[in-house]
């Protein structure tokens, strides 16, 4: 192999790595009955690396950043979600009297615990309800 060659396949192959990284996503929707609930919604995964085992997931309130919603730790086999209740140590949203806006972090490890991709989202609850 010559000189250029490897150059050409070593750049494919990082190429190839930060595309895997970077095409990591998730998408959630709330529905009322996690209001205050311990019930995690169903989380839609898209490009979870292939040497992924465990996904851990965190959420967060960022209109109440001190408020512990927990998250959790499952399994990856390749699903295309995490099933809805899946997260053990979960509590849900629960703001008082307007919305807040949560974000939702998964992150791909491999059996290791080493991260692998991160991918998050955000979305108000309850849905469609405007801050005051």
């Amino acid at each position: 192999m010559n000189h250029i060659s490897r150059i050409a396949l070593l750049t494919a192959g990082l190429l190839l790595s930060s595309v895997a990284y970077a095409q990591m996503t998730i998408d959630f929707t709330w529905e009322k009955k996690h209001r205050c609930s311990t019930t995690s919604p169903e989380i839609k995964l898209a490009g979870v690396p292939a040497e992924a085992k465990k996904l851990s997931v965190t959420m967060v309130d960022f209109d109440a950043r001190g408020y512990d919603h927990g998250g959790g730790e499952v399994a990856y086999t390749g699903q295309a979600a995490i099933a809805e209740g899946a997260l053990r140590n979960y509590r849900g949203p629960c703001p008082p009297s307007f919305y807040h806006d949560y974000g939702i972090t998964v992150v791909a490890r491999d059996a290791e615990g080493k991260e692998l991709a991160r991918a998050s989202a955000v979305r108000d609850f309850p849905p469609g309800v405007k801050k005051k």
